[in-house]
Parts: structure tokens; sequence; C-alpha cells
């Protein structure tokens, strides 16, 4: 988050004291533990010592996502959102984070779906807290195309990531995208913001 200009413009004085503040005590810790290589390069460019970071990655079990499952089958999710034949672009994620940069999804989907008429977005997560976005859908005249799946639990995401045919992630920034590795393990394209950190995932 240091220097994060999307993330400090969230609470500007707050986040300004605190990105002040944590660059000062991150060179006086004894150790740090980051999730991806760009947080390791950033800190060592801060002045700490590559000795003392620890890159970990946050873990994430991948061995239900490696093969389609049987209920819900991936055919079924096709079907109840009745995407035969179309091209299906999945998103899953909480898009109530101001972190998650989902208005240039829907511009980039106006823009698909000039060339790709038959692409769908299925959006997965609870919209019921962050309304604008189905406003904005209606105001960008997207209304079918993309689809509000809702917050879909977490046993029954294999079945949505092999569903799709592309997983598309967009966020201003984040340490590990899980949903991105999710994806990954169910032998998925993605297709990302350059945040930093997701050449952690993806090439």
């Amino acid at each position: 988050f240091f220097d994060n200009p999307y993330w400090i413009r969230e609470k500007p004085l707050q986040y300004t004291l605190f990105n002040i503040l944590g660059k000062r005590l991150i060179r006086r810790a004894d150790g740090l533990r980051v999730v991806n290589p760009s947080e390791r390069e950033k800190y060592i460019a801060y002045g700490v010592p590559s000795e003392r970071i620890l890159f970990q990655p946050t873990p994430v079990p991948v061995e239900k996502f490696l093969d389609p499952p049987e209920e819900p089958s991936p055919k079924a999710v096709r079907e109840r959102w009745q995407l035969h034949g179309k091209r299906v672009l999945l998103w899953v994620g909480d898009p109530a984070q101001k972190a998650k940069d989902l208005l240039t999804l829907l511009e980039s989907l106006a823009h698909v779906g000039r060339t790709i008429p038959e692409a769908r977005l299925l959006l997965c997560g609870d919209f019921s807290g962050a309304p604008g976005y189905a406003d904005e859908v209606r105001r960008r005249r997207l209304g079918g195309k993309v689809i509000f799946a809702g917050r879909i639990a977490h046993d029954e995401l294999p079945a949505y990531y092999h569903a799709c045919d592309l997983y598309v992630h967009v966020s201003f920034y984040e340490g590990l995208a899980k949903a991105m590795v999710e994806a990954a393990a169910s032998g998925k394209p993605i297709v990302a913001t350059a945040f930093p950190g997701v050449e952690a995932i993806v090439q």
C-alpha cells in the first residue's frame, strides 16, 4: 500500500499519515513478510535489508479447483444463467472494496461487445452494498450482457471457474489475488489490470 495513490486517495489525511509513519517503522522492524515480489523490491528500495524480508505468499488451497466438479457442474452453471453459446467472462470478488476497479471492467466490456456480441460478464459477489454498479450497467446499456450472480458459496466456485472462457480481475492494488490463483488452478486464461504483484500470477 505504501505510496499507492489509489489507496491514499481513499482517506487522504489519514492514509498520508499512515504512509509516512509506515515507511519509517518498517526500517526498524526485525522482520517483514511480503506476499509478492513487488512488495519485496519496494521495501528494499525503502532501505530495508533484504535478509529481513520474508517472501511468503498467502496459501491458497487449489486442489478442488483442478478438475471440473460434478455438482454443481459447469454445464449446470451455464444453464442456470442462460449462457449456452455465449463467451463467458467471469469476475469473483467483493465489489464493496474500494480497491476493485469494476468501472474499468464495464468500460472494457462495452468495447469487447462491439466485436464479440456473444460476450457475457458474470459477476460473482454481493452487490447489495454497491448498488451504483447496477446503475452504471443501465447507463452504459449493458443490461443484456452483465449478469449479477450474487455471492456464490466457495464450494460452488469451482463450477463457475470451469464454466467460464476467461477470468478477468480488475484492481487498483492488491497483495495476492486469491481468485486469480483459483482461476489459474482451474486452467483458465486470465486478463488483469497491471497492479503491483499481478506479475507473480500472470505473465
